[in-house]
C-alpha cells in the first residue's frame, strides 16, 4: 500500500513544472522533482540522501535558506514566499520565493518538509529596476523635448530674421522710390524757355 502510494507521490511531483524537494526531518533530500534537477543542473545521484546545504558543492548553503529551515518553519506549518537571492556556480544569479510546508507521516511524528521553489529572478529584476527604468525614459523624454524648443527657437529666430530681412527690403525700397521720383522730379525745374518746354515734352 505504501509503495504504491509513493508510486502515485513520485508521478504527481514530477508533473509540477515548479521545482520541488522533499526534505526529511534531518534536511536530508528525500527527493525531488524532474523541475528541480533541470532547473539546478543536478542529477538524482547527486541529490537524494544529501543534506540540502551540501547540494553542488554546498552551493545550498544559503543563510536565507538556513534561516527559513531552522527558524521561521519550526514556527509554523507552513510559509509562502520567503524571498532568497543567490549566485549559483552553474546556472548564475537567482531570485527565488520558498515555499515551504512541515507534512506528518500518519502513525508516528517523522515529519517531512516540501519545500516549493519559483524562480523569480526576470519579474524581481524588472520590479527592482523600473524606477531605474522611468528615470531613463525621463531623462529621454527631457533631452527631446529640449531638442524640440531649440528647433522651435530656432524656426522662430529664422521667421523673425526674414521679417527683419523683409522690412528692410521695404523701407529700402520705398526710400528708392523717393529718391527717383526726387531726382526725376520736373515740376520744380524753374526755366520757360522753348528747349527746356522741348525736354519736358
Amino acid at each position: 500500500m505504501e509503495k504504491a502510494f509513493l508510486e502515485i507521490f513520485n508521478i504527481i511531483l514530477d508533473s509540477i513544472r515548479e521545482p520541488l524537494v522533499v526534505l526529511d526531518a534531518d534536511l536530508n533530500v528525500k527527493k525531488a522533482n524532474q523541475s528541480f534537477y533541470h532547473t539546478f543542473n543536478v542529477n538524482p545521484e547527486q541529490t537524494e540522501g544529501v543534506l540540502i546545504y551540501d547540494l553542488g558543492n554546498r552551493q545550498w548553503d544559503i543563510p536565507k535558506l538556513r534561516e527559513l529551515l531552522e527558524e521561521i518553519l519550526p514556527q509554523n506549518t507552513i510559509f509562502h514566499d520567503f524571498e532568497v537571492e543567490h549566485c549559483f556556480e552553474t546556472i548564475g544569479r537567482k531570485i527565488m520565493h520558498l515555499n515551504a510546508r512541515r507534512i506528518y507521516k500518519e502513525g508516528n511524528q517523522n515529519q517531512l518538509i516540501l519545500l516549493a521553489i519559483e524562480d523569480v529572478t526576470e519579474r524581481e529584476y524588472y520590479k527592482r529596476h523600473l524606477e531605474e527604468i522611468v528615470e531613463q525614459r525621463t531623462a529621454e523624454l527631457s533631452v527631446a523635448r529640449e531638442e524640440a524648443e531649440n528647433s522651435k527657437h530656432l524656426a522662430e529666430n529664422a521667421l523673425a530674421e526674414i521679417k527683419q530681412l523683409t522690412d528692410q527690403l521695404e523701407a529700402e525700397r520705398a526710400y528708392l522710390q523717393e529718391e527717383i521720383k526726387l531726382e526725376f522730379n520736373h515740376e520744380n525745374i524753374i526755366g520757360k524757355s522753348n528747349e527746356i518746354n522741348y525736354v519736358f515734352y
